[in-house]
């Protein structure tokens, strides 16, 4: 057995049914934890558990009693909850699952019922509130890799969502509310960036096959890609002693726009029996299923007259590992029409030689969500290390404009990623020369909190790292953009970028901007006083975890006297300058 494959039984422990865009194969149990002659006593005891068991119904069971059933959960997951809601003391050491057909029917449930709201619930409800759409496409981004969500990243957090987050809850032994506390949050980003890294899961730019694709490079390593005679299709070869599944990317003209030929093409594959699972559109499909030995999943879809997509099938002991990728693979893909030079500062694929002149970025405009006064020609910000590997975030706007030169530190840095929606961006020194590693706080930061903006600004007049003291005005950016915070921390030019950081030292948010003055003044005849920016601490961690750029969360809450958070920022705070 391979190191790799080692890893992966050991993060990927619990099997994930077969996957269809939302359905599974393998029936679902019921976790029954009494039984009762008497119906009253059953529902009396159902009622009893919807505190921690909002999902607790009475089913009469075949020999005519009345069972009390607490949760549904799929069957490859059974064993294990019971185990840690045991060990956990949420239900009886009696308890046990059984398959929902074993039930003749339902007699009471909660259905249409108000769930009863516990402290700790109340808190997590308090906290979801205040999600960003982008934090919540990340919850549900982790929630797939932790397998149990397999749909599309939306952000919408309707029955699928909270389904997958009570099977999560039920699955490490906690109780399955539907809402997430900032410890199980917590836990579950450790839980997805590992099982992330373990397969190497990177979202590239893959400029032959024309996709913007997330491919497990541990398991199909890059250079290995070959393009085949037709020029339709283009595999991936696994890495030899691995693992042993075979990916495709699909990516051809198609003039006709008519996906059926295709489709019935993939539809007749050995793995997909004529009962999986299969929709499909006018501009997309999928498949999904599998036969005793062998599993797989096509997405395919049409970008005007491109039709792009993946293949990825995989020997069905291996359900467990694949299911996530399958599904990570759909949210992550997007086209790539023709050769997109603005995009070869990430990784790509045997990108086509061209002059370097010609792959140098355009100068970006600062974001319409973050209005702000003129930087020093874009030249200068700052920004803080994440990572000891030497990854780095700013905004974008700092080196949106830079061709030539950028160094952080005084080192000298390349750019990894741009986000211009997000005004957000990853640079990269080598790790040797990394300060020190910042962590991201525990949880969302607060109306009225207390907040340090660290940078280095108005470079060329000020020297040295500043830092200065304000709160939280406001939860919402500009113009009620909900991936910011307004603060009232003085912010001049040359601080963007910088970390934003709570009384423990722990990152908050990036600084982004200040309102203009002079621009505000003429529009409505007054001056507006400390109105800055900064962009939301988990809009940043959603940002890094759609990237597969890892991260620390602070889990040391302890407080820290002004000149001690000074000293803690220093220690991974850098200037961002390009010539």
């Amino acid at each position: 057995m391979s190191k790799v494959f080692a890893v992966l039984i050991l993060l990927f422990g619990l099997v994930l049914p077969s996957i269809g865009l939302g359905q599974a194969a393998d029936e679902n149990v019921f976790i029954q934890i009494s039984s009762h002659t008497s119906q009253a006593v059953a529902v009396k005891r159902a009622k009893a558990q919807l505190a921690a068991f909002p999902d607790s119904a009475v089913y009469r069971t075949a020999s005519g009693s009345n069972a009390v059933v607490i949760a549904s959960i799929a069957s490859a997951r059974a064993a294990s909850a019971l185990s840690r809601l045991k060990a956990n003391g949420l239900i009886p050491a009696e308890a046990f699952a059984l398959p929902a057909s074993a039930y003749r029917g339902r007699v009471w449930s909660n259905a249409g019922g108000k769930q009863i709201v516990t402290s700790a619930t109340a808190e997590a409800i308090q906290t979801e509130r205040r999600w960003s759409e982008s934090v919540r496409r990340g919850v549900q981004n982790a929630l797939i890799w932790s397998g149990d969500y397999v749909s599309r990243i939306d952000g919408d957090f309707g029955t699928a969502t909270r389904r997958a987050i009570k099977s999560y809850q039920l699955s490490t032994g906690d109780a399955p509310t539907g809402f997430l506390t900032p410890a199980e949050i917590a836990a579950l980003e450790t839980l997805r960036k590992q099982r992330v890294e373990a397969i190497g899961f990177r979202v590239i730019d893959d400029t032959e096959a024309g996709l913007n694709i997330g491919i497990p490079t541990r398991m199909f390593p890059l250079s290995q890609a070959e393009i085949g005679e037709s020029g339709y299709f283009k595999t991936f070869a696994p890495q030899p002693g691995e693992t042993f599944g075979h990916l495709t990317l699909v990516s051809h003209g198609n003039p006709s726009s008519d996906l059926r030929p295709l489709f019935d093409i993939i539809r007749d594959f050995d793995w997909f029996p004529h009962d999986a699972y299969s929709a499909f559109r006018d501009d997309w499909f999928a498949i999904s299923g599998g036969n005793g030995s062998v599993s797989g999943y096509a997405f395919v879809r049409q970008f005007g007259y491109e039709t792009k997509g993946f293949i990825l099938s995989w020997p069905k002991e291996e359900d467990w590992i694949y299911g996530p990728i399958s599904i990570a693979m759909f949210d992550s893909m997007g086209n790539l029409p023709g050769l997109n030079l603005e995009r070869f500062h990430s990784v790509a694929l045997a990108p086509v030689p061209v002059p370097p002149a010609a792959i140098a970025p355009s100068a970006a405009p600062p974001p319409p969500n973050a209005p702000t006064e003129q930087e020093a020609s874009g030249s200068a910000g700052t920004g803080f290390y994440v990572n000891s590997d030497g990854y780095l975030v700013t905004n974008q706007h700092v080196i949106g404009s830079c061709t030539r030169n950028l160094t952080a530190g005084g080192i000298r840095a390349i750019i990894v990623i741009e986000d211009k929606d997000r005004d957000l961006a990853v640079l990269k020194t080598a790790p040797e020369h990394v300060i020190g590693v910042a962590r991201f706080a525990f949880r969302p930061i607060a109306l009225n909190a207390d907040v340090t903006a660290v940078g280095f600004p108005l470079p060329g007049i000020l020297q040295g790292l500043n830092v200065t003291r304000g709160s939280v005005s406001g939860m919402f950016g500009i113009f009620g953009d909900n991936a910011g915070i307004q603060i009232t921390a003085p912010v001049q030019p040359g601080n963007s970028g910088g970390p934003l950081i709570d009384e423990n030292g722990s990152i908050v948010g990036v600084v982004q901007s200040k309102l203009d003055t002079l621009v505000v003044a003429k529009a409505i005849g007054d001056i507006p006083q400390n109105v800055n920016f900064a962009i939301r601490g988990e809009t940043v961690q959603t940002f890094l975890s759609q990237n597969a750029i890892d991260f620390e969360i602070e889990t040391d809450a302890a407080v820290l006297p002004p000149t001690e958070l000074a000293a803690k920022a220093r220690g991974f705070t850098v200037q961002i300058e390009c010539d």
